[in-house]
């Protein structure tokens, strides 16, 4: 995932979102599959506005968390990759 950590993250279309207190619900209006994202899934939800990389939500988050820095990339890319695996986000070279 080291490429990837280079990559932006995008909401894909279809896609709400609700939070409620430090969680949040998406809903891909599409396939009316939700999620339930616990409070670190949700902040890292909420920098997801597609013009930062994933590398830059690694620095925000471990900003706000007393973890090791390997232990936030290591968090957020797995969040990033589940947020991918479900087509929920794309990501895109910054250079598109």
């Amino acid at each position: 995932m080291s490429d990837v950590i280079n990559k932006i993250p995008r909401i894909s279309q279809d896609i709400t979102t609700r939070f409620l207190g430090d969680e949040a619900v998406i809903m891909n209006l599409k396939t009316v599959k939700t999620f339930s994202l616990n409070e670190t899934a949700a902040k890292v939800w909420s920098y997801i506005d597609g013009s930062i990389t994933i590398d830059e939500i690694v620095q925000k988050v471990f900003a706000e968390y007393d973890v090791t820095d390997t232990a936030c990339r290591d968090a957020v890319t797995e969040i990033i990759g589940q947020f991918s695996s479900e087509n929920i986000i794309e990501l895109v070279d910054p250079h598109e």
